[in-house]
Formats: C-alpha cells, sequence, structure tokens
C-alpha cells in the first residue's frame, strides 16, 4: 500500500468514525392500515404527515401489508392521516369527523412505531331534485350537514360536503363517515327553477320539520329525493314600516334585507330598496330570520328579527349616527410586515348574516389594516367585540388596548356617534405555552381523552376557550393563550357544538385546576384522569 493510499484510507476511516459518533437529527414513524370492519391490511392507502398548523405535505403510499414509514422526520408535532377512494379520511387518534386528533411527537433519534389507523367504507347519498310538476332542476345545490341549536335558534351547519344536480336533476354525494346527516338544497334560476326557499330533506322548507338520514358504513342511500315547492303565502310574512331620525323625523333611507337561509349561505338572500322621503316600506319576505340594515345621512340602523313566522308591523327604524374606531396595530411594537393584509373586525353576532351576503357590502365593521398598520371603522353600532382576521402564520393577538383597558374577547356597547380611538391592537409571536399530562391515578399516561381549557372569567367566552387532545405520549400542548387566570381538566367526551359556551364550561368548573398564565410565559401542569365525562 502506497503512503497517499493508506492516508486516504485513514481519512476516510475518521470521517467515517466521526459521521458515526453524531447523535440522529431526525426520527422514524412507523405504522400501518387496517379495514375497520375486517383489521385486514389496505394496500395503497395514501397517508399523510403533515407538521402541526402547516399545509399538507406530499402522502406516501402503504405497501401490500398495508404498513408505512417515513423517514428523516424532523422533530416536532404531526397529525396523521390516511386516505383511500371508497373510505372515510382516518385521522390519527379521532373518534369521529368531529374530534380532534392525536398528534405524533417526534424527537431526533427516537422511533415511533405501532400506530394504527383504521379505515371505514365510506357511505354515499344519491338523488334527484325536482320541480313540483316533476321536471328536473338542473344546477341545484346540494349541501350535507347538522342541524344545530346556538343562541336559542336551530341552524344548519354543512360539512362540506356538496353537489350540483346535473341536467337530470340527479346528485351524488360521498365519502361520508357513518352517521346521522341534515340535506338541505337552493334552487337558483337561470331559466331552470324560481329561486325558492331552501328546502331540507325529506322536503320541507321549515328546519324545524327537517329529518335526518342515517347512513351505515359502506351503504349507498339513493332516491334521497327532493321537491321543491314555490313559497306559499304561509310561508312568507308581511313586514311593514318606516325610518325615521333621532328625533322621529322620518327620512329617505337605503334598507338592506337579508334572509339568513337557516344557516344554508348558499339560500342567503340579500335585497336593497331605496326608500322614499317618508322612510315607509313594506316587505314580503320569506318566514325565518331577517336582518334590517337601514343607512342614510342620518346615521345607521340595524335591526335582526328572527324567526319570524307572523306579520310584524309597525316596525320603526331609528337612525343614530354610528360609532368610530380607530387606532393601530402592532406587530411587537412594530408597523405590520410587508405584503401582511391583516383585518381588523368589529364584530357583532347579528351580523352574521349580512357578512355572508355576497350582494353588496353592509356596515358589517371590518377594515384591512393600511401599511403603516392604522386603521378606521366607521358607522359602528350596538355591541361589537374587536378581533383580527388574516393575521400571518404564527402570530396571535396579544392584547386590544384602550385608555389602558384590554378589550380583547370584551364586547362594547356603542352609543351613538361615539368615537373609540387610540386603540392599539399588539400582535406578538413570543407565544405563550402551557402544556402538560394527563394520568390516571396509577400515574398512566391517558391518550384517549380531550383537554379543555377555558377563562375564569366568563366574560372572555368563548374567545378563551381551547379543546385539545393529548399527543401519543400523554403530552398535550396549548399556544396563542393570552395572559390570566385559566381553568384546565381532562374529559372523555366533548360536546363539538356547545364545548365553548358558558353553560357548557360552567359544568367543568368544579372538577378543573387553576392554572395562571403570564405573557409569554411556558408553563407545565400535571392533569389527573378520572374519567370525567
Amino acid at each position: 500500500m502506497t503512503r497517499h493510499a493508506g492516508a486516504l484510507l485513514l481519512l476516510v476511516t475518521v470521517l467515517a468514525s466521526s459521521a458515526a459518533a453524531q447523535p440522529p437529527s431526525t426520527g422514524i414513524v412507523r405504522g400501518r392500515v387496517i379495514a375497520a370492519d375486517t383489521d385486514a391490511p389496505v394496500r395503497k392507502v395514501r397517508v399523510a404527515l403533515t407538521p402541526e398548523g402547516a399545509p399538507a405535505t406530499e402522502p406516501i403510499y402503504t405497501n401490500a401489508d398495508g404498513e408505512f414509514e417515513f423517514m428523516s422526520v424532523a422533530p416536532g408535532r404531526y397529525t396523521l392521516a390516511a386516505l383511500k377512494t371508497g373510505y372515510v379520511i382516518a385521522r390519527f387518534g379521532a373518534r369521529s369527523q368531529f374530534d380532534r386528533t392525536t398528534n405524533i411527537a417526534v424527537a431526533a433519534g427516537v422511533l415511533v412505531e405501532g400506530l394504527e389507523l383504521r379505515l371505514v367504507k365510506s357511505a354515499v347519498i344519491t338523488g334527484r331534485i325536482l320541480e313540483e310538476s316533476g321536471e328536473p332542476i338542473e344546477m341545484a345545490l346540494v349541501s350535507v350537514g347538522r342541524i344545530v341549536r346556538g343562541d336559542g335558534r336551530l341552524r344548519f351547519r354543512g360539512l362540506g360536503a356538496v353537489a350540483n344536480t346535473d341536467d337530470l336533476g340527479e346528485y351524488r354525494i360521498g365519502g361520508l363517515a357513518p352517521g346521522s346527516y341534515a340535506l338541505a338544497i337552493s334552487a337558483s334560476g337561470g331559466g331552470m327553477a324560481p329561486r325558492s326557499l331552501q328546502t331540507f330533506y325529506p322536503g320541507t322548507s321549515l328546519i324545524t320539520e327537517a329529518r335526518t338520514l342515517t347512513l351505515r358504513p359502506g351503504e349507498v342511500a339513493s332516491a334521497t329525493d327532493f321537491t321543491v315547492r314555490p313559497l306559499s303565502d304561509s310561508q312568507r310574512v308581511r313586514i311593514t314600516g318606516y325610518v325615521t331620525d333621532a328625533n322621529g323625523a322620518p327620512v329617505p333611507a337605503r334598507l338592506q334585507v337579508i334572509t339568513s337561509g337557516d344557516g344554508v349561505v348558499a339560500s342567503s338572500t340579500s335585497v336593497v330598496l331605496q326608500l322614499p322621503p317618508t322612510g315607509e316600506f313594506t316587505l314580503q319576505v320569506e318566514a325565518g330570520d331577517q336582518t334590517l340594515i337601514a343607512q342614510g345621512p342620518s346615521g345607521v340602523a340595524v335591526t335582526r328579527l328572527g324567526p319570524v313566522t307572523a306579520d310584524v308591523s309597525p316596525l320603526r327604524l331609528i337612525l343614530t349616527k354610528g360609532g368610530r374606531v380607530s387606532g393601530r396595530i402592532l406587530f411587537n411594537g412594530a408597523p405590520p410586515p410587508p405584503r401582511a393584509t391583516v383585518r381588523v373586525d368589529a364584530w357583532n353576532a347579528e351580523l352574521e348574516d349580512a357578512q355572508a351576503s355576497r350582494m353588496i357590502n353592509p356596515p358589517v365593521g371590518a377594515m384591512t389594516v393600511k401599511p403603516d398598520g392604522t386603521f378606521t371603522i366607521e358607522d359602528v353600532v350596538g355591541r361589537r367585540e374587536l378581533r383580527v382576521a388574516n393575521a400571518p402564520r404564527g402570530w396571535v393577538v396579544k392584547a386590544i388596548t384602550h385608555n389602558g383597558r384590554n378589550l380583547l374577547n370584551v364586547p362594547i356597547d356603542f352609543k351613538s356617534g361615539e368615537a373609540v380611538s387610540g386603540v392599539e391592537v399588539l400582535l406578538t409571536d413570543k407565544l405563550s405555552e402551557l402544556s402538560g399530562t394527563v394520568a390516571d391515578r396509577q400515574q398512566r399516561p391517558r391518550t384517549d381523552c380531550s383537554v379543555i381549557v377555558f377563562a375564569e372569567n366568563r366574560t372572555f367566552l368563548p374567545g378563551r376557550a381551547r379543546w385539545v387532545r393529548p399527543d401519543h405520549t400523554g403530552r398535550f400542548v396549548v399556544e396563542g393563550l393570552p395572559a390570566g387566570e385559566y381553568l384546565a381538566i381532562a374529559v372523555a367526551d366533548v360536546d363539538d357544538v356547545e364545548w365553548a359556551t358558558v353553560a357548557y364550561l360552567d359544568r367543568l368548573r368544579s372538577s378543573a385546576s387553576h392554572v395562571t398564565i403570564a405573557d409569554a410565559e411556558k408553563k407545565a401542569i400535571a392533569l389527573e384522569w378520572n374519567g370525567t365525562p
């Protein structure tokens, strides 16, 4: 062996030994996908391992034994999901399509294995949408969802499963998990059918008469047909009234009438009328929730009527000078970063239907922040809550201050002509973190539960309530909570509709643990699992 060759061999040996001595910087995730009904492995399933809060990543496919393996996984928290045609999307740890998932915690040099995803065969709903004459309706929108109760009224909440009818009036919606569903349709003219009140399965315009359709795994619910009937007189109500200024004098105004569609967004309507100098109006509208917004030189008036089931007369709308909110938004004390499109909203529950309407831009109280960070919202009336939308990823609202008071998650009652200036909306990327473990009385980690963290002060609810699941090691993480006093509890099941309401959380208070979180603090706690329902 020459001297040069020996030196080269020695160098290679040293480099190899050095590389072997370096601890691994990534982890490995392994598991398998099986059929829920037979426990048989499922091949060619798309499996995605996605960093928490990040866009979906490129999936891999299971082998003939249903196995998958992700190599060189950077440390962090991930969601795991499996998708195959003919099956419901399987999300690791989620016990239903409405449940939170169980995250996978990956550490450097650690092998996470034994993960299992169970695929359930998906159900299908098919049918036809017909006019009363029996003629098919083309391009009717069919939506699958649930009917839930909130604020004392029933609303349709879509699940994102929709389909349009073809020229035969036929539709097909697949990929549905087993369960009970409501169906709603919206037919919208175009020479095919006059626009009608939304129709719920099995063919009623009243949400109170809607029935659910229960599906089993793999079931095809065919012949789920609807008949769209023209609105009858009993489905219309007359609203008569007038618009005045604050002194009671009649004034001309622009009146917008918004019909909510009972939560069926495609069925919400918006009609704008220019009223005469007398301010009088007569409306023939669909029975149900109505929002009336009047605007004129004297100001603005907002009234929500609902559910309207009988004629209303006389209805007086009093224009008052709307309030004004102005201020600036700061990112760690600095103006917004370039290309940020942050919006500040003066949110009002009564205007949710107006925001859903795409007909015109009503005074819903929203303003995109200017490049220098300033904003001004005009025509603010009634009870409002300042909120931030479109915050850049990784940034949360730390506080909304005015005259030394924090208005985050606190509603404000605006008086006529009131001006609230000097508001500072503070965003931060230095997030607080409440983490912890859930263990039973034998100190065994629990992953088959949920953790709810909520503000002790009811005024801050539902804005300061969080629902998470522990990861596969039994550890949970809640990021971005504003500083304050909180209660935390581990529970077996969570009502995915009511969980953030004051009434629901009040039932958990006596069993919850108290925790104080400071600004940007990272705190760890231990929760004991006792099977709390």
